[in-house]
């Protein structure tokens, strides 16, 4: 029963590898086998070794595997013997051989039937219908009596039944109740609804609504079509209950102040009313079958009850309900202190209506129906219950209770630290008031200068001189007060102010007291801080600072008053100038800079005044000056700071003779040297350096040198002289025109013995003009001219 697989690798040359498989259930042997590859998956087909059988084993995805084989039943042929399948478009075909008689039979592999007659031999068949839908093939086959045959081949759309469903959404009497369609079919779509609702009425929409008058069983049937015309329908019964009546009652016209019970009166024929949704009119709701609701307003109110039953029906009821305003009792006591008459005012309130009586209780046995009462307490502390009751001229009343204290007034008094005082000083305030059988529980002091405070001990000073009276009110618990007042006096101080000179560093500072006393009073002491850890106590001392910078100068003063003042300055001590400067040269007839360098620290220099020795001054910063003559100067600067201060320096420089730089030179041609020569005006010539520039880029430093111009032309020849010993030079610059050379050349117009012959000049020159010409005929004779005529004998 087993099968031999052959592998021969990558050809069929190689030797192939045998491998045994046996497919579960094919037990007996095979005949013969094939295997074909379809749809992914490999398939044997094996014949039974007895010729009984075809069976097919589906390997899967490899050929490796091994899965249940499978009888197939091939009709009309007798017992397999021989076979072999082939795959023609998209069909597969088998044809075998018979084991006995040897017939060969065909077969192929065709989908499973889901008519139910799978075939039938009446001429016309009817009831046929399949199990499923979709598009069938189905065969004609047509035989005469000769065992001629005849094929035709078509096929049937087979649609899709509905499939009906529907739900309902109530089942109360008089209620309009929804029926949702819920119906699907798998190909194409629904496109007629029909109802029967049981009582009667039907109706044709997909979701329909139908209001039951009578309670009772309903049997509602849908039946829905599709566009292919396949039809289905469903029934199913609902249960028609009845609503329950809504009711509920209360007391009308209550006053505000009172709860009101409302009373569920609902009744059930269809089960037993199971809930209650109250809405009062005023925002609040309830779902208690008997609520107590209290107003907040008075007016009147729509109350709507909605109850229902335990089958789900419900019903609602609305009623209106008056409520009245009721007094809001209101009042406030002007005084609650032992011995004082008590007045009682009435800050009573209705929302609407009238405010008609009152009835006062005042704690102590008395009464009272005054609007706003007086009334005198016991000459003793003690506490009181007040009760007062309003009344409406609606009937509503009602009533406030308050508990009020009758207590002591405060003893009041205070202690001043001291009552002869200075501008400025803090004086402490000390409250010591009390009050029998209680506490103090709160004060104002009133300085006497508009400023108050609160506080048991209180520091306070006075900004101006005068008599200032100090009161104290004390208040106990029950605003019960008493005040006390006080006298202070307060004297100024002494006007404290110094000025001073000199703020330069190294110079003695003078200080200048300014202090002016207070009338009637008399410095007693002084006292000077300069800021640099240095004192002094005399009245206007002078000082010298160690260094530049600024520091914090205090003086302070005490009179015989004992009254104490000071002021405070920040003295600046400036920097003095470094004063310095630098000078281009010290040769004479040149001009020379004169250059500021001082230097000052934290200050700028200001001005500048400049002595140079020879009569000449200036005043700018860095000034330029010529010395005509050579000999010895001294040179002196001034400078002085923004704030004032000063330095100076002298400097003395001997002053040489500068060298005079002048040359000559002679006209020249192009082409031609020309010689520059030097012409010293001293003698000896202290000159031993010479420059000169010949203005077309040519430099020479020998004494008297000689330069060709390489084009005519204006040039500017430019000599420095130089001094090396004292450092001294001068230069000279002059314009030398080269002058170009003319081209000669001429023509003539005959060459005959004893002919006159025309001679034209036609020479030229770049710049400037021909003024002389000089002709030689080459016979001996010669001319001046411009043109020329002239006879050859010869």
């Amino acid at each position: 029963s087993s099968i031999d697989r052959l592998d021969f690798g990558t050809s069929l040359n190689n030797i192939p590898v045998t491998t045994s498989i046996t497919p579960s259930n094919a037990s007996g042997g095979s005949r013969c086998v094939q295997a074909v590859f379809d749809n992914g998956n490999w398939y044997l087909l094996l014949a039974h070794w007895n010729g009984t059988t075809l069976k097919r084993v589906n390997m899967g995805n490899s050929i490796t595997n091994t899965i249940a084989t499978e009888d197939l039943i091939i009709t009309n042929s007798s017992a397999v013997y021989g076979f072999n399948v082939m795959k023609v478009n998209s069909d597969w075909y088998g044809l075998h051989t018979s084991f006995g008689n040897g017939d060969i039979h065909s077969f192929n592999f065709a989908d499973s039937c889901f008519a139910s007659n799978s075939v039938d031999t009446n001429y016309n068949p009817s009831n046929i219908f399949y199990t499923d839908n979709g598009t069938y093939n189905y065969v004609l086959e047509s035989k005469d009596s000769l065992g001629n045959f005849s094929y035709l081949v078509d096929s049937v759309v087979v649609n899709a039944r509905p499939t009906v469903n529907f739900s309902s959404n109530g089942s109360c009497k008089d209620s309009s109740i929804s029926f949702i369609d819920s119906s699907i079919v798998s190909s194409g779509f629904i496109s007629n609804w029909l109802w029967n609702f049981g009582d009667g009425s039907g109706d044709t929409l997909q979701n329909p609504s139908n209001v039951y008058t009578i309670t009772g069983d309903y049997l509602v049937n849908l039946e829905v079509t599709s566009n292919f015309g396949c039809t289905n329908s469903i029934s199913d019964s609902i249960f028609i209950n009845s609503k329950p009546i809504s009711n509920f009652t209360f007391t009308d016209n209550q006053c505000l102040s009172n709860p009101i019970q409302f009373l569920d009166s609902t009744i059930s024929t269809s089960g037993t009313p199971s809930f209650w949704n109250w809405n009062f009119g005023d925002n609040n709701t309830s779902s208690d079958q008997n609520p107590i609701h209290q107003y907040t307003s008075p007016g009147i109110y729509t109350v709507s009850l909605s109850s229902a039953a335990s089958v789900g029906c419900a019903d609602s009821i609305s009623k209106q309900i008056n409520i009245l305003a009721t007094p809001e009792p209101e009042f406030t006591i002007l005084s609650s202190c032992i011995n004082d008459s008590s007045f009682f005012i009435n800050n009573s309130t209705i929302q609407s209506g009238i405010l008609t009586n009152y009835w006062w209780s005042f704690g102590d046995g008395d009464t009272s129906i005054s609007v706003d009462p007086y009334h005198q307490y016991p000459a003793v502390v003690g506490t009181y219950n007040v009760e007062l009751i309003a009344y409406a001229s609606n009937g509503c009343s009602d009533t406030l209770q308050r508990t009020i204290k009758i207590n002591n007034r405060p003893i009041p008094g205070f202690e001043i630290s001291d009552t002869l005082v200075c501008v400025d000083e803090i004086i402490t305030f000390t409250d010591t008031s009390a009050v029998a059988g209680d506490t103090i529980i709160f004060r104002v002091w009133d300085f006497g200068d508009s400023n108050t405070d609160s506080a048991s001990i209180s520091n306070h000073s006075y900004s101006t001189a005068g008599v200032y009276t100090v009161t104290l009110t004390a208040y106990s618990p029950s605003s019960c007060d008493s005040s006390i007042t006080k006298t202070i006096t307060v004297i100024d101080k002494p006007n404290v102010s110094f000025t001073y000179n000199s703020t330069c560093d190294g110079d003695s500072i003078h200080f200048i007291n300014n202090t002016i006393p207070t009338s009637g009073s008399t410095i007693t002491s002084t006292s000077w801080d300069f800021g640099d850890s240095n004192l002094d106590t005399t009245l206007s001392p002078s000082h010298l600072y160690s260094s530049f910078g600024i520091y914090n100068v205090q003086l302070f003063v005490t009179d015989d008053n004992g009254c104490f003042s000071s002021d405070s300055q920040q003295v600046t001590i400036n920097d003095v100038p470094n004063a310095d400067f630098n000078l281009s040269a010290t040769c004479s007839n040149v001009n020379i800079q004169f250059t500021d360098a001082t230097v000052i620290a934290g200050d700028t220099i200001q001005q500048w005044f400049w002595d140079f020795g020879d009569t000449v001054t200036s005043t700018v910063k860095n000034p330029s000056h010529s010395y005509s003559n050579p000999g010895t100067y001294t040179i002196e600067l001034i400078v002085i700071s923004t704030q004032g201060c000063s330095d100076t320096v002298s400097k003395t420089f001997n002053f040489n003779q500068t060298p005079l730089a002048t040359f000559n030179f002679a006209q020249t041609c192009d082409g031609d040297p020309v010689p520059f020569t030097y012409l010293p005006t001293v003698f000896p010539s202290p000159v031993t350096n010479w420059l000169w520039s010949f203005g077309d880029g040519g430099t020479s430093a020998i004494v008297n040198p000689a330069h060709i111009y390489a084009s005519p032309g204006s040039y500017n020849v430019t000599l420095t002289v130089s001094d090396t010993i004292n450092n001294c030079s001068s230069s000279v610059s002059k314009l030398i025109s080269v002058d170009p050379i003319p081209v000669v050349n001429f023509n003539w117009n005959g060459n005959c013995v004893n002919q006159t012959i025309v001679f034209n000049d036609s020479s030229s020159i770049s710049s400037g003009a021909l003024i002389n010409w000089n002709w030689n005929f080459g016979d001996g004779n010669t001319f001046s001219g411009a043109n020329a005529n002239h006879l050859y004998d010869t």
